[in-house]
C-alpha cells in the first residue's frame, strides 16, 4: 500500500464509511483511537477489485520489465518524498 498524509486518510476513510464499506468504533481505551473494519459490502467490493488491479500491475511491470519496474517504484517513492506526501515535510 503506499503512503498517505493524514487528510488524505482521513478523506479515504470518510469517503468508504459514507458508502457503506467501512465501520469505525472508537477505542474505549482511547479515544484517540478508531477501530476499522471493512462491512460485508467492503469486503465485496475488495474482494472484486483486487483481482482487476493485480492483473493491472502485473501486465505493467511485465511490459516494463524488472528493472524499469524497480526505477519506477524508486521514482515514485522518492516522488513522494519530495513533495511531502509519505508524511514528512517536503525539503528547503
Amino acid at each position: 500500500m503506499r503512503k498517505t498524509r493524514k487528510p488524505a486518510s482521513f478523506r479515504a476513510v470518510q469517503g468508504l464509511e459514507e458508502r457503506r464499506c467501512l465501520s469505525r468504533v472508537e477505542n474505549p481505551q482511547d479515544r484517540r483511537e478508531e477501530f476499522l473494519s471493512l462491512t460485508p459490502l467492503g469486503v465485496t467490493t475488495y474482494r472484486a477489485i483486487v483481482p482487476d488491479m493485480s492483473a493491472f500491475e502485473a501486465r505493467l511491470c511485465a511490459a516494463l520489465g524488472a528493472d524499469d519496474t524497480q526505477a519506477m517504484r524508486h521514482v515514485l517513492d522518492r516522488l513522494e518524498d519530495v513533495l511531502g506526501l509519505a508524511g514528512a515535510p517536503p525539503p528547503d
